[in-house]
């Protein structure tokens, strides 16, 4: 539906990127078209190029992590309110969300491109096995931009074929229209896919397994004709990884804290799918991985004894500002118990030692400076260090006192030697881990949920209580079934997933959205979302460049459309 951005003109430029490192902007001397570079196997590599691209745009940034995560109960964030806070959110001004429209639609239709020059033959494959596997990475691709799309904008336009010239007109699909094309690419992606990756981040099995899952899930809430149908297929293709993870090379750290290790990143072994970011020497990157920074306080104002360090987290220049980007809720500390689950302390960082005297890219060696704590307890004997327990950082009714008070800071994206390593700037190269093994056992728990066997959902969630447990707290983690609801599991995938760009999808897909964030946010988000808000406001240059634009809009209701 993109009207007025060259999406052929920037696969040209991605291709003359690679080939000789030239401008986008520079004359082409060889005259060669996309579509003739596109027809050789060599060619082609330039086009799933192309397709992969667009995530990193979705993901490395403030506008994905804005989308995906904030607006729940989990963060209260004063910046970025159209989405963060559900004020002012309309076409016109979305806070970002535009540009996430641009980066799947132009994903859509890279895929769009490879479906189609791989199915009519426009490429001369000697060998069939890699010819499917070349199609499941594109239809992969396609389904992975269409959840992104549906589930943010909802029935809107999906494209199957790709798109060569200006549309001037456009048609809505509808929910189960984009879940029938998502499911049936996913299908086939699960059984034609490489079962390894040809290159860090290209799709494999395991991956769209992983994915087919989740969207099944998703959609077995969305299409009620359906339901029965699509909680088998998310339940068959979550048992199948947990099956075989061995024979894919994935299992579970014996340790929670283990999979945010940065040492364990670019070879994640819990990992099923991942957006990766080079570090080889020669990388284009403008931009990296940016979701280690949104979830920092300026620690730098709260000791004397602090001075900015790649160990905890580093902006360039004066950029830090004040307040942070992201606060967590009251509510989400709430969610643990730290005497019992490991998940607390592998997420958060609550002690920065000094490192008043250290270079920025050493590791702090001197003794506590700052300690945050989500007790109530005092600050213990007559210790030097600063200290904030959970009274200082929230009011009683769960308000913030302050948006500049230090709290417990998500650590799970730190990583010195990475988020240092771009040009010693704040733009992170860490890979950003978008499926893991986890999710399996906790959306098969969610289908047995639905289906009303709960000892069975139990089962799955023990199996990630377990790893969860502290030394000796095995059975006090454990879950009977008599406690499962879908609060629960909500609950669960929040100590599990909190800041990894789930919880917005987690929510819109139960249904609890509104009811969560009026319930739990304390900020401004509780009072100003509305029932319309579980979609995004179509954007305004989408919509003024159609010429059946009132048609288009027909039945949209909520924005000022």
């Amino acid at each position: 539906m993109k009207l007025h951005k060259t999406v052929f003109s920037f696969s040209i430029g991605a291709f003359l990127l690679m080939a000789g490192g030239c401008s986008l902007e520079e004359y082409n001397p060889s005259g060669l078209t996309g579509e003739a570079i596109w027809s050789t196997p060599e060619g082609m590599e330039t086009l799933i190029a192309s397709a992969y691209k667009w995530q990193q745009k979705m993901y490395c940034s403030e506008y994905g992590f804005t989308l995906y995560e904030t607006g729940t109960d989990l963060w209260d964030c004063p910046g970025w309110k159209q989405l963060t806070q559900y004020d002012g959110l309309q076409p016109y001004d979305d806070s970002g969300g535009g540009a996430v429209w641009e980066y799947v639609y132009e994903g859509v239709n890279m895929a769009n491109y490879g479906i189609d020059f791989v199915e009519n033959d426009k490429v001369d494959f000697n060998d069939p096995v890699k010819k499917a596997q070349i199609l499941s990475e594109f239809k992969f691709l396609r389904a992975w931009y269409n959840w992104h799309i549906v589930e943010q904008w909802g029935p809107v336009v999906l494209n199957t074929t790709p798109t060569r010239e200006v549309k001037l007109t456009a048609e809505r699909s509808t929910v189960a229209g984009f879940y029938e094309v998502i499911i049936s690419d996913l299908q086939y992606a699960a059984q034609h896919a490489s079962p390894e990756e040809a290159q860090p981040g290209r799709v494999t099995q395991k991956a769209a397994l992983g994915l087919l899952a989740r969207t099944a899930l998703t959609a077995a809430y969305h299409v009620p004709e359906k339901k029965d149908e699509y909680l088998t297929i998310a339940k068959d293709a979550a048992d199948e990884v947990i099956a075989n993870q061995t024979e894919w090379g994935v299992e579970l750290y014996d340790k929670y804290e283990d999979i945010w290790h940065e040492d364990n990143n670019k070879n994640n072994k819990e990992a099923l799918y991942k957006i990766t970011f080079s570090t080889l020497e020669n990388n284009v990157e403008r931009y990296g991985n940016r979701w280690w920074q949104y979830f920092k306080f300026n620690y730098m104002k709260a000791s004397a004894y602090l001075i900015m360090s790649y160990e905890y987290g580093f902006k360039d220049g004066d950029s830090w500002g004040d307040p942070s980007f992201t606060y967590p809720t009251k509510a989400l500390f709430d969610l643990f118990d730290e005497t019992a689950d490991s998940r607390y302390r592998g997420s958060f960082r609550t002690v920065w030692m000094k490192n008043r005297y250290n270079d920025i890219t050493e590791p702090a060696t001197g003794d506590t400076a700052l300690y945050v704590s989500i007790n109530s307890k005092p600050k213990p004997g007559r210790k030097s260090y600063t200290y904030y327990n959970i009274n200082d950082i929230y009011n009683p009714d769960g308000t913030i006192v302050r948006y500049n008070i230090p709290f417990p800071a998500l650590k799970k994206f730190d990583g010195p030697k990475y988020n240092g390593y771009y040009a010693k700037s704040r733009y992170g190269l860490l890979d950003q881990i978008r499926i893991r093994l986890s999710e399996m056992y906790l959306i098969a728990a969610e289908v047995e949920m639905l289906k009303g066997n709960l000892s069975g959902a139990a089962n799955y969630l023990n199996v990630i209580r377990s790893r969860a447990a502290l030394p000796d707290k095995e059975a006090e983690m454990q879950v009977s079934a008599d406690e499962i609801n879908i609060d629960f599991i909500l609950a669960e995938r929040a100590r599990e997933f909190c800041g990894e760009g789930l919880r917005w999808f987690d929510l819109k897909r139960t249904g609890k959205l509104i009811e969560y964030v009026r319930t739990y946010n304390k900020g401004g988000a509780a009072d100003n979302i509305q029932d319309y808000h579980v979609v995004r406001p179509i954007p305004s240059e989408e919509l003024d460049a159609l010429l059946n634009r009132e048609e288009f809009i027909q039945g949209l209701t909520g924005y000022n459309y």
